[in-house]
This record gives structure tokens, sequence and C-alpha cells, in this order.
């Protein structure tokens, strides 16, 4: 492949002509206004985008592996497919972004934003979303292997057959998720707020609840014996259905009251 300069690569850009036999990696692109591009399956690797704006962007198939994105502007998006492994998002703008099938291992989106996005199948494991906005977002059997996920926003998120195997979610809100069907064996809820979240069929082998908020959750049927449940806060009604043990009946809050202690501690910082 080619190398191209920053200049040539935006005229080309700008004309719409094709980029495919190109070694963009590492390219200086940072605020550059790239709006609708047609991007997809270029050589990415490396490329400097922060700030940049690719609002509506078409990068699916495109190798971004890291590629420096953070705080760009990637709502509307097209990333499906796209590799993305170690690619710096923080604070990226991903709402209503198409991530399907992409490769985001061990990447980087502390606190970005990522509303209603489509991550259905894409594979995150390792990565840090500490802080990240994922309201409503679509992460249907999705790989989210000892993801950081500490005081994530997964209100109304769809997990429905993800993988959380080993995931810390610990001060999260994930309440009206749907977990139904996920792993989440030895993942991490401590103080979570999972008000209303759905967990029907997911396996939870040694799943840590401490601390959390289950209140209206619906668990029937799960089986909750190797679950930690210190101070997990109850309703009589939404045990009904559930296999837990006496002992785990005597640590739990099944009254009105509840009273948060200190936060659980965690270790990931953003970059």
């Amino acid at each position: 492949m080619s190398m191209i300069s920053k200049h040539d690569f935006l005229e080309k850009i700008k004309a719409g002509m094709s980029l495919k036999n190109y070694d963009l990696s590492g390219l200086a692109l940072h605020n550059e206004k790239l709006m609708n591009s047609n991007l997809r399956g270029l050589y990415l690797v490396r490329v400097i985008l922060n700030g940049a704006n690719l609002r509506g962007a078409k990068l699916s198939g495109a190798n971004l592996s890291e590629a420096n994105l953070i705080g760009a502007e990637l709502d509307n998006a097209d990333l499906s497919k796209a590799k993305l492994h170690k690619a710096n998002l923080g604070r990226a703008e991903l709402n209503r972004a198409d991530l399907s099938g992409a490769d985001l291992k061990r990447a980087n989106l502390c606190s970005a934003r990522a509303m209603r996005a489509d991550l259905s199948k894409a594979d995150m494991s390792e990565s840090n979303l500490k802080k990240a906005f994922l309201q409503a977002a679509i992460l249907r059997h999705a790989n989210l292997r000892k993801c950081y996920l500490n005081e994530a926003n997964l209100k109304n998120a769809d997990l429905r057959g993800a993988n959380l195997s080993d995931a810390n979610l610990s001060n999260a809100d994930c309440s009206g998720a749907d977990f139904s069907e996920a792993d989440l064996s030895r993942a991490t809820f401590a103080h979570s707020n999972l008000k209303g979240a759905k967990f029907k069929g997911a396996i939870m082998q040694g799943t840590i609840l401490s601390d959390a908020d289950l209140s209206e959750a619906k668990l029937t049927g799960v089986d909750m014996t190797s679950v930690l449940l210190h101070r997990t806060k109850l309703h009589k009604y939404d045990l009904v259905g559930v296999r837990y043990s006496s002992e785990q009946l005597t640590e739990m809050i099944v009254l009105s009251s509840y009273e948060v202690k200190k936060p659980f501690q965690v270790t990931p910082k953003c970059f």
C-alpha cells in the first residue's frame, strides 16, 4: 500500500475518491471535519482522530486498531465489524452508532457516550468502560468478559445473552436492564442499581451483589445459591421462584429501609 499525506487524503475524501490502496496508519487528522465520509474498510491503524467530527461516517470493516479517537464525534456512524482493538475512545460520542460485531478488545471507552448504540455481538473483552453512558444500548450477545463498567449507565440496556463473566459493574446504574440468558459468573455488582432488571435464565455462579438494589428485579427461576448477597436489597415478592439458602436470607435486606455503606473500591483510571 502507498503512503499518503494529510492534504492528499482530505482532497481525495472531498472528491469521493477511493483510498483502499493507501496506508493511512498514523495519519494526524485531529479535529478534522469528516462527517458522512466513506472510510469503509480502510487501514487506519494508530490514526490520530481526537476531536474529529465523524458523525454519520461509514467506517464498517475499517481497521482502527490503537487509533486515537478521544473526544471524537461518531454519532450515527457505521462502525459495524470495525477493528478497534486497543483504540482510545475516551469521551467519544457514539450515540446511535452501529458497532455490531466490532472488535473492541482492550479498548478505552472511559466516559464515552453510546446511548442507543448497537453493540450486539461486539467483542469488548477487557475494555475500560468506566462511567460510560450506555443507556438503552443494544449489547445482545456481546463479549464483555473482564470489562470495567464501574459507575457506567446501563439503564434499560439490552444485554440478553451477553458474556459478563468476571466483569466489574460496581456502582453502576443497571436499572431496567435485561440480563436474560447472560453469563454473570463472578461478575461484581457491588452497590449497583439493579432495580427492575431482568435475569431470566442468567448464569450467576459466584456473582457479587453486595449492597446492590434488586428491588422489583425479575429473578424467577434463577439459581442464586452461590451468589454473594450481603446487604442486598430485595422485597419478599422478588424472591418468589428463586433458589437461595437460608444463610443467604439472613444477609439480605428484605425490608424497605436501606443504608448505603462505603462504595466498593475500584482501580481502573480514565486515560
